[in-house]
């Protein structure tokens, strides 16, 4: 189904600007829009989208490889069927098709647990897993800047373990690897700065909402966990410790950011499958089954509803509002506050961003020759500043249940174009 979000657009429209004087200003994952680049190349601008799709669902199922191998190198005895299904039911894995970063980072966070599996529990191949850890959390920044604080993290917690001489190694491949992505992400957007903090941005109730969401998809974990052997010892009984740190201290930093939603915090769920493993008992009760699966399917199957929602949602009311846009004069600059597909169909030189993410940003109301906004502006600044609301696009009927965290009002489903 046409599921493209509006993260999938503003990658698209950064690359095809790419390579000009901005570079990828705007890419929150500079590594995703060096692929959406590679996509355009190959496929052109008519068929990128599906190209960005296919690296996603590669991604997502490479993330559920890595992830199960992570687990079954810790507990050998636990169901590899049943890893595979937990993760697969992750509710938010379903906008990992979508075209945007999500898998890709589920792919890294995955990827790292496994090394990080490895050079802790297992018998052979430490160092050589430590060094590809190390390179993969320097590279952080590259895939998540906001995660740039893991690799000193894990530098110190590692301290403690290894040979002095070993350490140093471990310390000089994270910081060079480190030092490499900060200096390429400043070189190649203009800013060492990501601009996550002001994508995430949300309302306070969102925010609620997008916890108790995540509260409620690692709610059946919890209890069929219950009936756990014994503490596992050595290094192994620290794993889970510190992969739920890595889960309470990402809340935290987007909390601090301004707010949560639970579609980046995606990356989190491989940690959350690996934390439930290394404590799931050898033999799930039918009782604790029920309790694990049964909400685990309902939440999957709401998320497959809300994306096609999305997706009618973004064919439906985006395209009427670039078609009403076609007919008008090709000089006219255009303001708006979801800037992906706009940017994408008429470049971002001819469009003000609201939100200061792409494009020349947007100052004042007055910049604009035309405004395409959503419910979020409200009508009488508009206004103000001397335009007339022509024509207001809506989805037909809202869907029977609706889980995603944002657009809580009938208003956000809406975009209003607004002419002098």
């Amino acid at each position: 189904m046409p599921f493209t979000l509006e993260d999938t657009w503003i990658f698209l429209a950064i690359a095809r600007e790419f390579p000009s004087q901005d570079g990828l200003r705007g890419a929150t994952s500079l590594s995703w829009g060096m692929l959406a680049v590679l996509a355009q190349a190959v496929a052109g601008p008519s068929d990128a989208t599906w190209v960005l799709k296919v690296f996603s669902a590669t991604c997502w199922l490479l993330a559920g490889l890595c992830t199960l191998r992570a687990v079954t190198t810790v507990r050998p005895d636990v169901s590899a069927l049943r890893i595979a299904l937990v993760f697969g039911l992750m509710s938010p894995t379903i906008w990992s098709w979508s075209g945007m970063d999500t898998a890709w980072s589920m792919l890294w966070a995955s990827a790292c647990l496994w090394m990080l599996a490895v050079s802790r529990v297992g018998q052979h191949r430490r160092f050589p897993a430590e060094l590809t850890l190390a390179a993969l959390l320097g590279a952080a920044y590259l895939v998540r800047p906001e995660m740039l604080w893991v690799g000193p993290l894990w530098l110190l917690w590692v301290r403690s373990k290894v040979p002095a001489a070993r350490w140093v190694w471990l310390c000089a491949v994270t910081l060079a690897m480190l030092a490499v992505s900060v200096w390429g992400y400043n070189g190649l957007t203009g800013s060492f700065t990501p601009t996550s903090s002001s994508k995430i941005g949300l309302p306070g109730v969102v925010t609620l909402i997008s916890v108790a969401w995540f509260i409620v998809q690692a709610v059946p974990l919890a209890v069929s966990a219950r009936g756990a052997p014994a503490p596992l010892r050595g290094d192994a009984s620290q794993l889970w410790v510190v992969i739920l740190a890595v889960v309470a201290l990402r809340l935290a930093e987007h909390a601090v950011l301004g707010g949560i939603d639970h579609r980046p915090l995606a990356v989190l769920m491989p940690c959350l499958v690996m934390a439930w493993a290394l404590i799931a008992p050898h033999r799930l009760s039918k009782a604790a089954a029920a309790l694990l699966w049964v909400p685990m399917m309902v939440l999957y199957a709401l998320n497959v509803d809300n994306a096609r929602w999305y997706a009618q949602r973004t064919e439906a009311v985006h395209q009427q509002v670039v078609q009403s846009l076609a007919g008008l004069p090709g000089d006219l600059v255009v303001g708006t506050d979801e800037v992906g597909l706009v940017s994408y169909r008429f470049g971002i030189s001819r469009v003000l961003d609201h939100h200061h993410l792409i494009g020349r940003g947007l100052s004042s109301l007055l910049d604009a020759d035309v405004l395409v906004f959503t419910g979020n502006l409200r009508q009488a600044d508009a206004m103000e500043a001397g335009f007339q609301a022509v024509q207001t696009y809506c989805f037909e009927s809202r869907p029977t249940v609706y889980v995603r965290s944002v657009g809580m009002t009938p208003r956000a489903y809406c975009k209003t174009l607004y002419q002098r």
